[in-house]
């Protein structure tokens, strides 16, 4: 599992952040291990306990 900061002002993450659907921050954004399909999407904070259920239904989904 990777986890990836995306700075909108970089133009290249500017790019991957429109592709994924990021159109605020702060935004989760959960994708398969193929780089390309979005499993879920979060908008706002959120707490470690929600962030550890998005992790596991990630890994869930993969298996």
């Amino acid at each position: 599992m990777n986890f990836v900061i995306l700075d909108i002002t970089n133009k290249d993450d500017s790019k991957l952040a429109k592709q994924l659907g990021i159109v605020g921050f702060p935004r989760i954004s959960t994708v398969a291990s193929d780089g390309l399909t979005v499993l879920d999407r979060h908008a706002g904070s959120i707490s470690e306990k929600q962030l550890r259920q998005l992790i596991d239904q990630a890994i869930n989904s993969e298996s």
